[in-house]
């Protein structure tokens, strides 16, 4: 009884154990099924991301830009016309940049257009300021910070707008041939910017897949190890079966055993204790019908026949005793063989 209960209390532990455990994994199988839906979102959250750190890079890079120009203009050295308006352009640079991480956190899209819009725009003023031919390769700047931070249209709006303000603003100054050589040099610049960009997508469309085929293949080694740990618990639980089976049929071994020693030693004794009587009837008996001159006289037809009638059962039953012995002899295996001559 105390093994049993033992069993029966393991057997219930071992259950709400792996009911935990099915319990667990179905809620990870449906977690890992939820994420594998809201992959695209979770690709875009990780764009935003990576556009998130380029966007804090970015706002140093103009920070360190505009503390070099507020540097510029107020070095006691310089006697430039164009202080004031370097000063001017890098503050609001600088107070366009604070304001644009202020708000990165919720509008990103906004802070960063309004960043690159800012740089576009301090270019412009500083080409109109200075009249210098080199500036005009400065408007691939706000063009790469596009493709960083916005995407395909900002790219293409910016890049269109650098080469309009550079045939506005320098078309005058410079030689046809230069200012067609800053177009074209701003049109690969916007056209290797949108290549990287599209290659930056494609990477992460691979990767979505990748990243879908690698949920659905964990989804199912999920499925296939929640099959196998019920498969598992099976296999216990016959284990379990066939053990107390096995046990049980030791014991039963054991009692019939038992049985059977009882049996043979009662078929011992029994006989024995018959035999001896059942020789001295069967001997006093045959003497009797055989022999009656050695009791003074003939004995009477009605004596003669009920010492006949008992002799017989007697030998009936004195066969049956030998014929138990036989039989617990077999059971023993100590019966022998005797040799006898027989008629063919």
């Amino acid at each position: 009884a105390c093994f049993g209960g033992n069993s029966v209390s393991r057997k219930a532990n071992y259950g709400i154990h792996t009911a935990h455990c099915f319990e667990r994994d179905r809620k990870e199988r449906h977690d890992v099924i939820v994420e594998s839906e809201d992959l695209p979102k979770l690709i875009q959250n990780n764009l935003n991301e990576l556009r998130l750190s380029s966007f804090r890079q970015i706002t140093i890079l103009i920070g360190a830009v505009c503390y070099a120009g507020m540097v510029w203009s107020f070095w006691p050295t310089n006697s430039s016309d164009n202080r004031f308006t370097v000063m001017l352009v890098s503050w609001v640079l600088v107070a366009l940049a604070v304001v644009a991480n202020h708000i990165k956190d919720r509008y990103l899209e906004l802070a960063s257009l309004l960043l690159v819009t800012g740089t576009f725009v301090s270019i412009g003023i500083l080409a109109i300021e200075f009249k210098a031919t080199e500036i005009v390769y400065s408007f691939t700047i706000p063009v790469i910070f596009a493709g960083v931070l916005l995407g395909y249209w900002a790219v293409i709006v910016f890049s269109i707008g650098g080469g309009v303000c550079s045939l506005i603003l320098y078309e005058q100054s410079i030689s046809n041939n230069l200012l067609l050589f800053a177009v074209m040099l701003q049109s690969l610049i916007a056209l290797s910017v949108l290549i990287s960009t599209r290659n930056l997508y494609i990477a992460l469309t691979w990767t979505l897949n990748a990243l879908d085929s690698a949920t659905r293949n964990q989804n199912i080694a999920r499925e296939r190890k929640a099959e196998l740990e019920q498969a598992v618990k099976s296999l216990d639980m016959a284990t379990n079966r066939l053990s107390q089976a096995n046990r049980a049929l030791e014991i039963a071994r054991d009692q019939a055993e038992e049985a059977r020693q009882l049996k043979q030693h009662f078929a011992y004794s029994v006989s024995h204790e018959l035999r001896t009587p059942l020789n001295l009837i069967v001997g006093f008996t045959e003497n009797m019908i055989q022999s009656p001159e050695y009791y003074g006289s003939v004995l009477p037809p009605p004596y003669m026949r009920d010492l006949m009638i008992v002799y017989r059962n007697a030998r009936h039953l004195h066969n049956l005793v030998n014929d138990v012995l036989d039989l617990a002899r077999l059971e023993s295996f100590q019966m022998g063989l005797q040799a006898v001559e027989t008629e063919l």
